[in-house]
């Protein structure tokens, strides 16, 4: 009888029963592998899984193209697949279906092209380059990113009820990442401080002018490139590259730089490690003399 169920009902009962404190994030990616799986196999049965079916699955999410014509990268597709899995493995654990699934599938990766980073002098040049008219706040996030690692949508949802005070009266961050739903605690400095400004009402948005808009992102790209002379593309993630990198420049502890970009593993920041052979030449000089 478990043979013969659609193999959507099964994913659905092993979500009910698993997924009960799952964060958005996840509930995403669980919607997003049904429709494609169902887009590509409708009404598939339990009996129908194999290796075969698999790969053939996975070749279809290799070959989705995103809203803007691109194709969608491997690691993405990776990622959408990841529930079918676990719903797949489980039911070969319990005996239900006699081989694996996932036997003898391999993935396919890209290589995942990272946002520059600012250099020290280059951030130092970009605070003390004036922006144009009108783009003030929209720098000033951009730069704030920079010395506290949020990402866009981070800046996006930022309110002056986030900014508080330790007893020492040392300013901080507390909030919890759109992204990750992670809560994470940032120290401002007092550079991070200014870019902010005066403290307002408790609801407002720090920044109000920042929007999801592609002219955003614009004007901080030309700002880099065009205003400071700076020969680089700058991303809005540009800004949290640049804070890791800095951080590990100057304190080199890979864990606590972990916990404040919101990760829950350090495999996930190692994406982060921007060396550069520059940062060496310092280091190997002053070791001390033998």
């Amino acid at each position: 009888n478990q043979l013969d169920r659609p193999f959507l009902d099964v994913y659905n009962e092993y979500r009910d029963l698993n997924g009960r404190e799952w964060k958005n994030s996840e509930n995403n990616k669980w919607d997003i592998c049904a429709k494609h799986l169902n887009a590509f196999y409708p009404n598939l049965l339990v009996r129908q899984l194999t290796p075969n079916l698999t790969k053939g699955f996975l070749n279809y999410l290799y070959d989705l193209k995103k809203t803007n014509g691109k194709p969608l990268s491997k690691n993405s597709a990776n990622s959408y697949i990841k529930p079918y899995e676990q719903v797949a493995k489980d039911l070969w654990q319990q005996g239900i279906i006699s081989k694996s699934p996932l036997n003898k599938v391999k993935k396919k990766t890209s290589k995942k092209e990272q946002a520059p980073s600012l250099t020290e002098e280059e951030l130092q040049i970009a605070f003390n380059t004036k922006p144009q008219e009108g783009h003030q706040q929209i720098v000033n996030a951009f730069l704030f990113s920079c010395l506290t690692g949020l990402r866009h949508s981070d800046l996006m949802q930022l309110r002056w009820a986030d900014v508080k005070k330790h007893s020492n009266g040392t300013p901080f961050l507390h909030i919890v990442m759109k992204k990750t739903e992670e809560p994470i605690k940032i120290w401002l400095s007092e550079q991070a401080v200014e870019l902010i400004g005066e403290p307002q009402q408790a609801s407002h948005r720090v920044f109000p002018q920042i929007n999801k808009s592609n002219h955003q992102y614009g004007i901080i790209k030309d700002f880099i490139m065009f205003t400071c002379r700076i020969d680089k593309r700058i991303t809005w993630h540009s800004g949290r590259h640049t804070f890791a990198y800095r951080y590990l420049r100057y304190h080199k502890n890979p864990v606590t730089l972990m916990n404040l970009l919101g990760h829950k593993n350090i495999e996930t920041t190692q994406e982060y490690f921007n060396y550069k052979p520059e940062d060496s030449l310092e280091e190997l000089i002053n070791m001390p003399k033998l």
